[in-house]
């Protein structure tokens, strides 16, 4: 199964810093939002090894920031597909 070309660019996104490969793949309304989680992905994304909560809290950035991104809204139950991708990080 090929990988959405959103989630590509979400992975991009995270490895560059910058939201730029994705912008064109999401909804313009989409945009504020997908700028908070991403920032909120950044802000969390280097934790100690050892510090669970700081852990849980990147975790959680990254899979709402994915779910977004892929199209995915506020109290939509998006499990398809996730564990494979999410288990390469």
């Amino acid at each position: 199964m090929p990988i959405d070309e959103r989630v590509t660019a979400a992975d991009r996104c995270i490895a560059e810093g910058s939201l730029a490969p994705l912008e064109a793949l999401v909804p313009h309304e989409d945009l504020p939002e997908l700028r908070e989680r991403f920032d909120r992905v950044l802000a969390t994304r280097e934790f100690d090894d050892d510090d669970l909560v700081a852990a849980r809290a990147y975790i959680a950035a990254y899979v709402g920031f994915f779910h977004l991104a892929e199209g995915e809204h506020h109290g939509h139950d998006a499990r398809h597909g996730h564990e494979a991708h999410h288990a390469h990080h």
